[in-house]
């Protein structure tokens, strides 16, 4: 990258368990990458940059189906937990969260019949058109999360309201 006075070679890393990452892990990156780094240019070892997403969706549950078991499967089904749809497997950098991709996960519910986006951006910004556009653009050093997880809402929050069914 082009810092307007020399060039600059930026890594980031999402460590396995980044609560716990060791700063001795970013030292011997930037060691291991000084030795091959072209000449003229610096370089950067820097944390991910995890982005926390707002998400509140109202679904309609079909009839037949208890609300409760179509708002549990939804959290599993999105939440950053194995299997969902923010689950760190699932996501790397620079990704572009796009609205389709949790609409069709949504829709993919037993039980649900339809689905509305009420919120949809950076949690703790205002929004930014995402739900208009669709996308929710990152940055090429920065991942998405939406943990939802009440004892740390700071890694996104997901707000859902279920109405019919049972």
């Amino acid at each position: 990258m082009w810092t307007g006075s020399w060039y600059e070679a930026d890594v980031a890393l999402d460590p396995w368990e980044r609560d716990a990452a060791d700063p001795a892990l970013f030292a011997a990156v930037e060691a291991a990458l000084a030795r091959v780094r072209r000449m003229g240019h610096d370089l950067r070892v820097q944390r991910a940059a995890y982005v926390p997403i707002a998400l509140s969706l109202h679904v309609c549950a079909l009839p037949g189906y208890e609300r409760g078991h179509v708002k549990a499967a939804l959290r599993k089904r999105l939440a950053g937990r194995p299997g969902g749809l923010f689950d760190d497997d699932q996501l790397g950098f620079g990704q572009d969260v796009y609205l389709s991709r949790i609409v069709a996960a949504v829709m993919g519910v037993p039980g649900v019949t339809c689905v509305e986006v009420l919120d949809f951006h950076r949690q703790g910004r205002a929004s930014n058109h995402e739900i208009e556009n669709g996308v929710l653009p990152l940055g090429p050093n920065e991942i998405a999360e939406l943990a939802d997880d009440p004892n740390h809402p700071e890694r996104g929050v997901l707000v859902i309201d279920v109405e019919g069914g049972l």
